[in-house]
């Protein structure tokens, strides 16, 4: 980055020297409608990254999320969730665990919003919330076992019998 860490059409000859247009080609009404991606200038890298020939959402990665369960039939997760080569450990559906999923891969389909990577694959890690069947450190590791090449963590460990916290 350049410029105090700013990343924008100004800095993007940085890698690339993408235009405004280019980049405007991926401020959809879903990107826009979104302040996360706008926050970390998602459609300049789309840009960068599709001007020097690399995939600019995730195609082909698999994000492993460690959380409460996911709702696999979500209409925005159907795509991110559905690859048969994908063993989903999740027997539950709760909110949290939906959200991350839809930060990281709702698909992009000019409705609503789409995450930051919307083509990835979501390996559904159940952990957390009701009737939780593993543990962080061998759901990271299923995860990984299971083809995850980026493992999500948003969750914090309370340690028991204390009100000490420490947020992973």
């Amino acid at each position: 980055t350049q410029n105090n860490n700013s990343f924008g059409a100004s800095n993007a000859n940085w890698n690339g020297d993408v235009s405004e247009s280019e980049i405007n080609v991926y401020r959809t009404s879903e990107y826009n409608g979104q302040f996360g991606l706008k926050a970390i200038k998602a459609a300049e890298a789309y840009a960068v990254l599709a001007k020097n020939g690399k995939s600019i959402a995730g195609s082909g990665v698999i994000v492993g999320i460690t959380d409460t369960g996911i709702q696999l039939d979500h209409f925005d997760l159907q795509a991110a969730t559905s690859s048969s080569s994908l063993h989903h450990y999740n027997n539950a559906s709760e909110a949290h665990g939906t959200h991350v999923a839809g930060i990281i891969a709702a698909t992009k389909n000019n409705s609503g919003m789409h995450g930051v990577a919307f083509q990835s694959n979501i390996l559904s890690v159940h952990i957390l919330g009701n009737n939780a069947p593993n543990g962080s450190p061998t759901g990271m590791k299923y995860a990984v076992d299971n083809g995850a090449k980026v493992v999500n963590a948003s969750w914090i460990y309370v340690y028991p019998n204390t009100s000490l916290g420490v947020q992973v």
